[in-house]
């Protein structure tokens, strides 16, 4: 997914940044330009929501399960992590 979208997305960007380049300096005002940043962003934003949510998943069957955190130091690590990834989304 992250090659993929780079691909696809870096790849038309790059291209109509060449196009926008106006004196030596990118013009924003470009509309092709324009559209395509917006684009971009919002792909890599889901793509970064997808990507936290399917570790978010992931963290809370380690927890239920519980069989890599018995100890309590390595379960509050997780569990801190875990909050941290919240945190950042």
């Amino acid at each position: 997914m992250i090659v993929l979208n780079g691909v696809c997305m870096h790849g038309p960007q790059f291209v109509f940044s060449l196009l926008a380049i106006k004196n030596n300096a990118i013009d924003p005002t470009c509309k092709p330009f324009e559209v395509m940043e917006k684009i971009t962003v919002a792909v890599f934003t889901v793509q970064e929501l997808i990507i936290s949510g399917v570790y978010l998943m992931e963290t809370v069957k380690i927890l239920q399960v519980g069989k890599m955190v018995h100890k309590k130091d390595s379960r509050r690590k997780v569990q801190m992590l875990f909050l941290a990834n919240i945190a950042i989304i």
